[in-house]
């Protein structure tokens, strides 16, 4: 006999909070269904959500915190991860100087004529004012949602940055807007797709030179 059953939940890949129904076959997870009930998602689902199950079994799947000691990942205990993350935020809250709410002095490479694919030890750096969190986010939160609030902060920090004689780099920007390399990326195309070409650190010599200065508002108004 088959012990079929479904389970509401969360979806757990962002904060928009669709709702999912988890189908259970026997114990395990068989496939993810979208909650038609559900306010927020209105029985739709992202590429993300529909596979919500996938991971929960995955070989792949994380199962203890790692630490990267002389370059390699390495398991730890919760308590030693727990006990870094706590002087690593101690760290940050008495260096990145706080200037008015939502703005934090941060590191960026310094200049705005940078071309390498990276940056590294080697390059300069200069600490700017950046203003990660802005009264227009709410705005952009409630009008369009998570997307929009995403690349809104995105062209705010690097026009930011850029007027302060400085560039970031593609690590530095998924730190500030706790985003993906690939969501980054993505976001970083639509810009470009529409003719604004946002100054970051890696991009290419080509796209660079057509680029005369950085349009984050523009980049806003077009989104």
């Amino acid at each position: 006999m088959v012990d079929y059953r479904t389970v509401y939940t969360i979806c757990p890949f962002c904060g928009t909070g669709c709702g999912l129904l988890l189908e259970v076959v026997n114990g395990r997870l068989a496939a993810t269904l979208p909650c038609k009930t559900n306010a927020i998602s209105e029985g739709k689902l992202c590429i993300k959500g529909w596979s919500a199950h996938e991971f929960v079994q995955s070989t792949e799947r994380l199962k203890k915190p790692l630490i990267r000691k002389e370059g390699v990942l390495k398991e730890v205990s919760w308590e030693e991860a727990i006990i870094i993350a706590r002087d690593v935020q101690q760290y940050l809250e008495q260096n990145l100087l706080r200037r008015t709410p939502g703005q934090i002095e941060f590191p960026a490479v310094e200049g705005r004529d940078n071309h390498r694919k990276r940056s590294r030890s080697d390059q300069p750096e200069r600490l700017v004012n950046l203003t990660v969190v802005a009264e227009e986010d709410i705005e952009l939160m409630g009008e369009f949602g998570t997307v929009a609030l995403q690349r809104g902060r995105i062209a705010r920090i690097i026009e930011e940055s850029y007027h302060q004689e400085a560039i970031l780099d593609g690590p530095r920007l998924s730190v500030l807007i706790l985003e993906t390399n690939r969501g980054l990326r993505q976001s970083l195309k639509h810009f470009w797709d529409q003719g604004v070409l946002l100054p970051v650190c890696g991009m290419r010599r080509a796209n660079r030179a057509l680029m005369k200065a950085p349009r984050a508002v523009l980049a806003l108004e077009l989104y």
